[in-house]
């Protein structure tokens, strides 16, 4: 049965270097592959997102240290 979308989310293509992809297929079952993926893309993003918000408060006057 193919995967179906599942609600509030984006379908997103990815392309995973071969040792990386089989990592990820060693460490997550069938079906859990996409939910590893995520957890790693939201732990990534976490400093990074702050940063820019950071920069984009500073372009436009705020100080985000009060």
């Amino acid at each position: 049965m193919p995967k179906q979308r599942p609600p509030g989310t984006v379908t997103h293509t990815i392309f995973l270097p071969d040792e990386v992809h089989k990592q990820v297929t060693t460490v997550a079952g069938y079906g859990a592959v996409d939910d590893l993926i995520v957890e790693c893309v939201k732990e990534a993003m976490e400093g990074r997102w702050r940063e820019w918000v950071k920069q984009q408060a500073k372009k436009l006057g705020y100080d985000l240290k009060k």
